[in-house]
């Protein structure tokens, strides 16, 4: 009897090894799945960072370029307005002439 129960123990703990070692290589496989996944997804959050950067920089350029475009149409304006007010004051005088 107590050798059948023996037996029956070796079994059991045969198939409970050979069940773990399974499971073990399964874990194994899906870690490494996992850590490739884990590289790929640093490797696109560097990119994706890279690039916003660039964006970033050429929204700042951008801006800067605005600002002076938008300087300058200021400064047209003015001179516009000048202009005008010379024109005003010459075809003033005119009038005074005649």
């Amino acid at each position: 009897m107590e050798n059948k129960t023996f037996e029956l123990l070796e079994k059991m703990y045969s198939e409970f090894s050979q069940r773990f070692e399974s499971i073990e290589k399964k874990v194994d496989k899906n870690y490494q799945a996992i850590e490739k996944k884990h590289q790929s997804i640093v490797k696109i959050e560097k990119t994706i960072h890279d690039k916003v950067g660039i964006l970033f920089d050429a929204d700042s350029r951008t801006q800067d370029k605005l600002d002076t475009i938008s300087d300058d149409i200021d400064f047209l304006k003015q001179e516009e307005f000048q202009t005008k007010q010379d024109i005003f004051k010459i075809k003033k005088k005119f009038e005074i002439i005649k």
